[in-house]
């Protein structure tokens, strides 16, 4: 506007201070007409590669109004020209003010130069360089003009405008020599000014050939730019931001922008010089997100659309533009997929043409493939991430890390059809069951990935660590010479693993147990191997916690003992096939049957009374102790009733054993009180008595249910102290009323002196916490008269008395009312 304004104030004043060489009124209709024609070529040859003006014609149009037109004959022109254009193109009123105004200016100063240069002669020396000077000026004027909006615009560069303003000059010359040389020829005759009118066609059709010879050749390099950018860059992002801003540069655009649709929302990017653009993509606003997905879906590809235009005043063109603008759909699998906007700046220099539209479209089609191509390469990679995360969950360890079963299977299978020499050891964790469960699942996580570096270190390059169920692992041996290289192993883990570990703030610690099985010269299947070794594995915690066991095929036959075993246990509690023996407990100063401890015999129809240690680590693997066990318990109470007339008001008890398996069902507590209340006997008639694994497996469910039990009355003893997990110091964490000394120790009591101090040891420390002791396993009269030198004052064994059935214990009893008191045993 200030442009305008500046040449509208110089008309005002130069008519003042010029005067025409000519005043006839025919040059000013016909400058008028040449002006308009001018303005076509102008048009037709402007901005050849967008950063200069290659050829115009409206210069000699101003030199030859300055020779031979009144001086206000020349803004006539120009403002018919410029309306001309406006009813043409229709441009913005900031580009029509701006092309005024420096027009105007223009041609005042370069009047006012010729004005200052000629003499009165209009064919002159002086004249002809002074029309040159005013063209050359004209062409000044307009290049700095142009450079000055440029940068305001922020559409140009320093070299650009160099080349910009030696080219316009140069052109505005030549422009001012062919005016003046038809002026110079129609003066002699007519028809010769249309002599240099014959090479001002040849140089316009010269300039036009290498207007599209340019245009073609910057099409090209932009379109291998912006493609390069979109299918090369690692990141989509990346490439079509690249793409816009080559786009935007080359078409001396304001801004280019990109909007991507997804099912979520949108993103978008603008590429420009204004504080809005942003080169990194960011959420769209809720209005252009809406825009863009209606332009996307509905255009049909892509269009210009002009400021001035019905179509612009569209909410949808408007989210986007207030100037030209091109909108091109971007499509993907024929799906609408975003939007490329390529906007002109508002009062800016540089137009948008028709031919831009291809150009646009273009790069929009190859957005639409790049998406295509980042969505396929993302399936690819998901589809191979996804069968990685597969693999990997099928062949290894979430926990551990380790190889699991399925990779030692395929392994396995392997080394035997290469019929390689190998060996698996099968190692199972002692007692974590027990501290999964009470320190909780993601602590026993902790110590499995503990225990399982602590394997690797073990085993090292022999062989593979695997990780097979819960608790267990196998290591496939690979690496190996005979059969005492596994044992070694074996024992190197039975040292190692149960080093104590710092789990949740506490330590604690895991024993192992290992099956062995050698691959050589079994042609077995992956499946036979582990069974083997599952069946040694078995064997050596039936030996004891922290042992191996070396595979034997008798131990099948141990095993189908165990499967007719456990097939003929699950009905025998409903066939009344177990029946109770009772061995008497003996006070042993004055001789006197205190108690019994009740034992389960089982009557099989086939193979006759079986002892406990034939079948009762089967009921605690089955879990039918539980029933066994309350059939013990309601057998023993219906024994003691029926002796009830015989024992008085005698501290008389009834010991049952009772397993952790069973101490650990839900409602153990509430059964045994049942038991007792329907009994009818007083509480203290019964005494439990708790193996020391319960000190492995203690926890808060066990510690409450034993402080039921005892708060009832009930006794609560210790069995075969000594020989488990069990310390002195532990024994206050139950409400015991009585140890048991082992049977091992009283063994030995003639013949090991370190036993002798043992169980003296073990007898003062229970009279100090005020609990009875029994000492089972009496079978000599030196073992009997030691522990009474001791001061045991029970005891039970074969000695003393044998397992006996309820009748026969019945007569002990009357023979006892008749004699209380037995000078011997």
């Amino acid at each position: 506007m200030s442009l305008s304004l500046a040449g509208t104030a110089a008309w005002l004043v130069v008519p003042f201070y010029v005067r025409p060489i000519s005043s006839q009124p025919w040059p000013t209709v016909a400058i008028i007409g040449l002006a308009v024609v001018a303005m076509f070529i102008k048009v037709d040859v402007v901005s050849a590669g967008r950063h200069m003006t290659s050829f115009v014609m409206t210069d000699a149009a101003l030199v030859l109004a300055v020779l031979l037109a009144k001086p206000e004959a020349i803004p006539l022109a120009i403002l018919a020209t410029i309306a001309f254009a406006v009813v043409q193109n229709r441009p913005s009123m900031s580009k029509v003010f701006f092309n005024l105004g420096q027009e105007w200016l223009g041609s005042a100063l370069a009047l006012l130069l010729f004005t200052a240069i000629r003499d009165d002669r209009l064919v002159s020396v002086r004249t002809g360089f002074a029309a040159l000077a005013a063209g050359a000026l004209v062409g000044i004027v307009s290049a700095a003009a142009i450079a000055i909006g440029s940068r305001l615009t922020g559409s140009g560069s320093n070299q650009a405008s160099n080349q910009s303003l030696l080219i316009v000059v140069a052109g505005s010359f030549g422009n001012a020599a062919i005016a003046l040389q038809l002026v110079y020829l129609a003066r002699v005759s007519l028809a010769l000014a249309v002599v240099p009118l014959m090479p001002l066609a040849l140089i316009y059709l010269a300039m036009r050939g290498i207007k599209d010879q340019q245009h073609s050749s910057d099409r090209a390099e932009l379109l291998y730019k912006a493609t390069s950018n979109l299918h090369e860059q690692a990141n989509l992002d990346d490439g079509l931001l690249g793409a816009l801003e080559q786009v935007r540069l080359a078409m001396r655009a304001h801004t280019a922008r990109a909007v991507l649709l997804t099912p979520q929302g949108s993103v978008t990017c603008i590429a420009g010089d204004s504080p809005a653009a942003s080169l990194e993509m960011k959420e769209a606003s809720p209005a252009i997100d809406s825009a863009a997905r209606r332009l996307a879906s509905e255009l049909p590809g892509a269009v210009l659309v002009r400021s001035a235009s019905p179509m612009a005043a569209d909410g949808a063109f408007s989210a986007f533009a207030t100037e030209d603008a091109v909108f091109a759909p971007i499509r993907r699998s024929g799906e609408a997929a975003g939007l490329v906007v390529i906007t002109a700046a508002i009062g800016g220099l540089c137009e948008l043409y028709q031919s831009d539209v291809d150009l646009v479209e273009v790069l929009a089609k190859q957005t639409g493939l790049a998406l295509e191509r980042g969505a396929l390469e993302q399936s690819l990679s998901q589809l191979i991430e996804l069968e990685q995360r597969l693999t990997r969950q099928a062949y290894y360890d979430a926990v551990t890390g380790l190889a699991n079963r399925n990779f030692l299977n395929e392994e396995l299978e392997r080394l035997l059809k290469e019929e390689q020499r190998a060996a698996i050891l099968l190692v199972d964790l002692d007692d974590f069951k027990t501290v999964n469960d009470s320190l909780g699942h993601v602590a026993g996580d902790e110590l499995l990935s503990i225990i399982a570096d602590r394997l690797c270190e073990c085993v090292g390059a022999l062989g593979l660590v695997t990780r097979v169920g819960g608790d267990e692992f196998a290591i496939l041996l690979t690496r190996i010479p005979d059969l005492d290289l596994a044992i070694r192993v074996a024992s190197r883990i039975i040292e190692q693993v149960p080093a104590l570990a710092s789990i949740s703030g506490r330590e604690v610690g895991v024993g192992a147990s290992i099956g062995i099985r050698l691959t050589e010269g079994t042609p077995d299947s992956p499946i036979d191997v582990l069974r083997d070794a599952d069946l040694a594995l078995y064997n050596a915690k039936a030996q004891g916690k922290g042992r191996f066991a070396c595979y034997v095929p008798s131990m099948h036959l141990e095993v189908q003992e165990r499967l007719v075993l456990t097939a003929a246990l699950t009905n025998a509690v409903e066939r009344d096939e177990f029946t109770l023996v009772f061995q008497p407990i003996y006070e042993l100063v004055t001789g006197r049957l205190s108690a019994v401890e009740a034992l389960v015999r089982w009557r099989h129809p086939e193979r006759g009374e079986l002892l406990p240690g034939s079948f009762l680590s089967l009921t605690e693997q089955t879990g039918l102790i539980v029933s066994l066990g309350k059939h013990v318990l309601r057998q023993t109470l219906a024994a003691v009733r029926t002796w009830s007339a015989m024992l008085g008001d005698s501290p008389f008890y009834a010991a049952v054993n009772v397993s952790g398996r069973q101490l650990q069902e839900p409602g153990f507590a509430d059964m045994v009180l049942e038991e007792v209340r329907e009994s009818g006997l007083p509480p203290s008639r019964l005494l439990l008595e708790i193996t020391e694994s319960v000190f492995i497996e203690d926890t808060e469910e066990i510690r409450i249910a034993l402080e039921r039990l005892a708060g009832s009355g009930i006794r609560l003893g210790l069995d075969d102290f000594g020989t488990g997990y069990s310390s002195l110091s532990q024994l206050h964490r139950f409400p015991l009323s009585q140890l048991k000394i082992d049977r091992s120790f009283v063994s030995r009591l003639d013949r090991n002196s370190d036993d002798r101090t043992l169980v003296s040891a073990i007898i003062q420390l229970a009279e100090a916490m005020r609990l009875d002791v029994v000492a089972e396993g009496i079978e000599t009269d030196s073992q009997l008269e030691m522990l009474t030198g001791l001061g045991c004052r029970r005891g039970q064994g074969w000695l003393l008395g044998r397992p006996q059935p309820a009748d026969s214990l019945a007569a002990l009893l009357v023979a006892q009312t008749k004699q209380p008191r037995l000078s011997a045993v």
